[in-house]
This record gives C-alpha cells, sequence and structure tokens, in this order.
C-alpha cells in the first residue's frame, strides 16, 4: 500500500488492481455516506401481500419468494438479488394484481433513493456488466449490492417512480381495521393496541 509521502509514479505495480474490485471503478463513486446524493428524504409507501404480517416488520430476505416477474429469473445470478422489499409510494397507483392482495402495510421513514438512471447506478452496472462478462441478470444483482453498500435504501425508475425497492428489512404499520402489532404496542396502554400514547 503507498505511503503518504509517494507519489503516483513510485507507487509499487498492481496498487490499482490490489485497492479495486476487479472491473469496479471505485473512485467513481461517492464515498459511503457523504454528500447530498445520500441526503435522505421523508418517505412512505405501501406494501401489498396475501401473507399476514404479525412480527411488524417486512422481511427482506423473502425477496423473491413469490417466485413471479422477471426478478424471479434473476435471483440467483452472481452473488444474488440484495435482500429487501417492494412498495408503492404513496400517492402512486399499485398495479391490480398487487393491490388486490389480502393485506396492506404502510412503510415510512427517511429514506435515501438513488433512481437508475443515474449516473451512478449506470457506472456501477456498466462495470458489472465487465465483471460479468455481460450477464446483465448478474450485473443487476451487483448493481444493487453496491448500491446498498454505498449507503443508499433503496432505489427506483424514474419511468415508474411509483414503485421503490427497499433494502433490507423494513418497520410496518398496518392499515384499514386491522389492530397494531403486538411488539409495536406499548405496555402501558390499558387496551393493549393504542398507539397513540
Amino acid at each position: 500500500m503507498a505511503t503518504p509521502t509517494e507519489s503516483p509514479e513510485t507507487q509499487p505495480q498492481g496498487f490499482q488492481e490490489e485497492m479495486e474490485p476487479q472491473g469496479f471503478q471505485v473512485d467513481a463513486l461517492p464515498p459511503i455516506g457523504s454528500g447530498d446524493p445520500l441526503e435522505k428524504q421523508p418517505f412512505a409507501g405501501r406494501h401489498f401481500s396475501d401473507a399476514k404480517i404479525t412480527s411488524g416488520v417486512l422481511s427482506g430476505t423473502r425477496r423473491g419468494a413469490s417466485g413471479v416477474g422477471a426478478e424471479a429469473a434473476r435471483f440467483n445470478a452472481g452473488r444474488g438479488a440484495a435482500p429487501g422489499v417492494y412498495v408503492y409510494r404513496e400517492g402512486s397507483v399499485a398495479e391490480p394484481q398487487i393491490a388486490s392482495r389480502k393485506n396492506e402495510y404502510r412503510v415510512v421513514g427517511d429514506k435515501s433513493l438513488l433512481a437508475v438512471e443515474s449516473p451512478i447506478w449506470q457506472r456501477t452496472f456498466e462495470a458489472a456488466m465487465e465483471q460479468y462478462s455481460g450477464d446483465a441478470r448478474a450485473a443487476i444483482n451487483e448493481t444493487e449490492h453496491t448500491v446498498r453498500d454505498i449507503g443508499y435504501d433503496g432505489y427506483f425508475s424514474e419511468k415508474s417512480p411509483g414503485i421503490v425497492f427497499l433494502y433490507g428489512d423494513q418497520t410496518i404499520q398496518p392499515l384499514g381495521n386491522e389492530t397494531p402489532f403486538p411488539s409495536l404496542t406499548s405496555s402501558r396502554s390499558p387496551r393493549g393496541n393504542d398507539l397513540s400514547e
């Protein structure tokens, strides 16, 4: 590794290869947790599920459990798809086959989201395409992991901005007439399900 007094000309051969994962231009990406691109904004969205969720948490490790859609075909490519969940931004209209599911849950919080059309996503995807010899499925999965590792909480497409993918597990709130989750209720509440205290 180079010392602070070494100039680029005196760095040992292979210095760059040791510092950067093969196929990625690390210097083209912002450092983790830096600057405006990672600024968190208030977010609210809805997740639809046929399964009743009693824990108060959407598990990102269940991604792909339904086995439907184009995502199912790429789920295990490369190092696999990053764990997470899909939600519809509040105010957007869910697709009928999704909105017809029995249960609807709300996800809220401050999130840093990246558009897949952004230069960060595009440069990362191009590097991953090289790394995986043109395998787009593996490259998308690698891009997801890299964007998460940079510090983003999720991503979306400007072509369909209402659909957002959020990394990892997400705390949820029930909608409608459902009782709040037992794990989220106050033990001081006389009724056991009042979150307004």
